[in-house]
C-alpha cells in the first residue's frame, strides 16, 4: 500500500581541536614582593558535518527504509569555526597578605567579518588579608581571619557561525494540510532564502562586571561570613531581532541591546558541634539579584523568547529580563470580569497580550548540612526560591478541558446527558 510521508538517513560528524601554548616566569623583585607572569596562546578549531538524505512518496506504508521512497533530496550542513587568542597574566604578591592579578586577552574569531574580528578584554582583581596585614589583629581568638576583595573584568563573546550573511537552503520534501508544493517539483529541486538575515556589521558582545566583598571567620573558624556586592552589564548583546515579514524575512542578527544585573550574595557557615569523633556544620547561603533590560536596538520594542505567541517571555527595554506576556480577560477598574451579554462568558481583552508576571525571584537561598562521625559523612541540602511568577500552559489547558480537581465543582453533564448551560460566572455584563 502506497503512502505519502518522509523518511531519511542521517550522519553527524563533529571535531573540535584546541591547542594551547604557555610560557611562565617567576621573579622575586624584593624580599617582600614576588611576581608570577604567564604568556599564552590558544587555537580552537571546530568542524562539524551533518549530512543525509530525505525521501518522500513511500511505496509501502510504515516501511522505514530509504529505498522505500520514490523521491530523494540529499542535504549537507558544514560548519567551520576558528578562534585564535593570545593572553597574558601577571600576579603580584606582597608579604603574602596583599595580592593583585592583572589579565588581558585578545581574540580573533572567524564568526565576524574581517573589520570586526579582532577584540581585546582585560581584568583586574585584588585582595588584602587584614588579619595578616594589621599586627593588632594577629592571633586573636575572636576574629580568626578577615579579608577584603575586589575585582573588575571585561569579557568578549563571539557570534554563532554564519551570522554575517544570508544563505540559500534546500526546500525539503513536505506533505500534510493544506496543499503544499512538494519538492522535487516536476523533477526539479528547490532552494529558498533563509528566514533569518545575517549582519555583515555584527561585532562581539561584551560583558563588564565588578564586585567588592569580604570574608570573615570567627572563633577559630567556627563561624564564617562571606558577603559580596556585584554588578554586571552586557553591551552589544547578540540577538535575533524580529523584522517586518513584508521584507521577506522574519529576523536579523544584531548587536541589539544592553542588559544589566546586580545584587548581593552571602554565605554564613556555623560549626555548632566539633569533637574528636563528631562534627556538625551548617551553611546558609543566599542571593538577591535584579536583572534589567536597559535598551534595545533602535526601532525594536521587544524580542520574544517564546515558547508561544501567548504566553511568552520577552526582552523589553525598561523591564526585567524575561517578563511574561499573555492574553488576559477584560476586567473593570475594580477587577471584576466583564461578561459577554450574549454568551455570559468572560470577554477577552482586545488590547492584545499584557504583562502578567515577572519570573525573576525576589531572592534565592539554601541550607547545607554536613554531619561527620568517625569517617561516616551525611550531607543534605534544602534549596529555597522566594518570589517569581510561573505561567503554566499545561495547567491552563487542563483547566480549560475540565480534567483537574478544581473544575470538579461544575458538573460536566446534566440529567439529560448534555453539557449544562446554566453556569453563572461572577462578573458584570458588558455591552455589545
Amino acid at each position: 500500500m502506497a503512502g505519502v510521508g518522509a523518511i531519511g538517513n542521517r550522519s553527524v560528524f563533529r571535531q573540535e581541536t584546541s591547542i594551547y601554548n604557555t610560557l611562565t616566569a617567576q621573579k622575586t623583585i624584593t624580599k617582600n614582593l614576588k611576581v608570577n607572569a604567564l604568556l599564552g596562546s590558544e587555537l580552537n578549531i571546530l568542524r562539524s558535518l551533518d549530512q543525509g538524505v530525505v525521501g518522500n512518496t513511500t511505496a509501502t506504508r510504515d516501511f522505514l527504509n530509504i529505498n522505500n521512497a520514490a523521491n530523494f533530496v540529499p542535504f549537507e550542513y558544514l560548519e567551520r569555526k576558528r578562534l585564535i587568542g593570545v593572553y597574558a597574566n601577571v600576579d603580584l604578591a606582597y608579604k603574602d597578605w596583599a595580592f593583585v592579578q592583572l589579565t588581558g586577552r585578545n581574540d580573533w574569531s572567524s564568526t565576524f567579518r574581517k573589520s570586526n574580528r579582532n577584540y581585546f578584554y582585560p581584568s583586574f582583581s585584588g585582595s588584602v588579608i587584614l588579619t595578616d596585614a594589621i599586627l593588632a589583629l594577629k592571633g586573636q581568638d575572636v576574629l580568626t581571619f578577615a579579608k577584603l576583595k575586589t575585582a573588575w573584568a571585561k569579557v568578549g563573546r563571539e557570534a554563532d557561525t554564519y551570522s554575517t550573511d544570508v544563505y540559500y537552503e534546500p526546500a525539503n520534501p513536505q506533505d500534510g494540510w493544506p496543499a503544499q508544493i512538494v519538492y522535487p517539483f516536476l523533477g526539479v529541486l528547490g532552494r529558498r532564502l533563509q528566514d533569518a538575515v545575517g549582519n555583515p556589521n555584527l561585532g562581539p558582545e561584551f560583558t563588564r562586571s565588578w564586585e567588592v566583598g569580604t570574608e570573615l571567620r570567627f572563633w577559630k573558624n567556627r563561624v564564617s561570613i562571606d558577603l559580596t556586592h556585584f554588578n554586571q552589564r552586557s553591551t552589544n548583546i547578540i540577538l535575533s531581532v524580529p523584522v517586518a515579514s513584508a521584507s521577506g524575512f522574519l529576523s536579523v542578527v544584531q548587536n541589539a541591546g544592553v542588559l544589566e544585573s546586580g545584587g548581593w550574595e552571602w554565605s554564613l557557615s556555623l560549626t555548632p558541634v566539633q569533637t574528636p569523633s563528631f562534627r556538625a556544620n551548617v551553611t546558609f547561603n543566599g542571593a538577591r539579584i535584579r536583572n534589567n533590560v536597559i535598551s534595545l536596538a533602535p526601532g525594536v520594542q521587544n524580542i520574544s523568547l517564546g515558547p508561544f505567541t501567548t504566553a511568552q517571555g520577552r526582552i523589553e527595554a525598561g523591564q526585567p529580563y524575561g517578563v511574561i506576556y499573555a492574553n488576559t480577560l477584560l476586567r473593570t477598574p475594580q477587577g471584576q470580569l466583564v461578561l459577554n451579554p450574549t454568551t455570559g462568558l468572560p470577554s477577552l481583552d482586545t488590547r492584545g497580550v499584557q504583562k502578567v508576571g515577572d519570573p525573576n525571584p525576589n531572592w534565592t537561598g539554601g541550607v547545607t548540612t554536613n554531619l561527620s562521625f568517625k569517617g561516616l559523612t551525611l550531607n543534605f541540602l534544602i534549596d529555597i526560591k522566594s518570589g517569581g511568577d510561573i505561567l503554566s500552559r499545561v495547567i491552563g489547558d487542563l483547566r480549560r478541558t475540565g480534567t483537574v480537581a478544581e473544575t470538579a465543582e461544575r458538573p460536566r453533564f446534566g440529567a439529560d446527558g448534555l453539557p449544562p448551560k446554566d453556569y453563572v460566572i461572577d462578573g458584570v455584563v458588558g455591552h455589545d
